[in-house]
């Protein structure tokens, strides 16, 4: 190897490092404060240490709302950075919390399309098509999810109901 390429791979491996170092900002908003458009800016990593203790305090107390609110707040924070594995894992244990709560179902549908699981996206998609507030993204997704696991008919249904939406 010659020192140019030595170099040049090795300031990719630093690189590399400082993008998985560093915390990158979001904006979170307090609502109970009543000036909540004002914007404050947390790091990633600051954000998630926050929301485990909370969770951590709900599990002592044995809070199972709570607890599911939090672990969704969480899943919402690793979804939002596309880590929809991280995500999924929460959203389920967030489901084991409080199974009728059809965001988490629809997220974990969402997670579940988004890694490439039709299968799996499917079935969580089955669940909860018909509720009333369902996005009619989610339609498409389950359409498509169909589609994928070869249930031709019953994905051209919901890209029908998808389109009349």
């Amino acid at each position: 190897m010659t020192r140019r390429k030595y170099i040049i791979n090795w300031l990719i491996v630093v690189f590399d490092i400082w993008l998985i170092t560093y915390s990158f900002p979001i904006y979170a908003t307090s609502t109970a404060n009543p000036d909540y458009s004002r914007l404050q800016q947390f790091s990633f990593n600051d954000t998630i240490a926050r929301i485990d203790l909370r969770i951590s305090e709900f599990e002592k107390n044995g809070n199972r709302a709570e607890l599911a609110k939090a672990l969704t707040e969480k899943a919402d924070i690793y979804f939002n950075h596309y880590a929809y594995r991280n995500a999924l894992n929460l959203y389920l244990h967030a489901y084991d919390r409080d199974p009728r709560n059809v965001y988490v179902q629809d997220q974990i549908a969402d997670c579940y399309f988004k890694l490439h699981d039709p299968v799996s996206a499917a079935k969580w998609f089955s669940r909860i098509i018909n509720e009333p507030d369902l996005h009619p993204e989610s339609k498409f997704e389950y359409a498509e999810s169909l589609s994928m696991t070869g249930n031709y008919s019953e994905s051209l249904h919901w890209f029908k109901q998808y389109l009349k939406e």
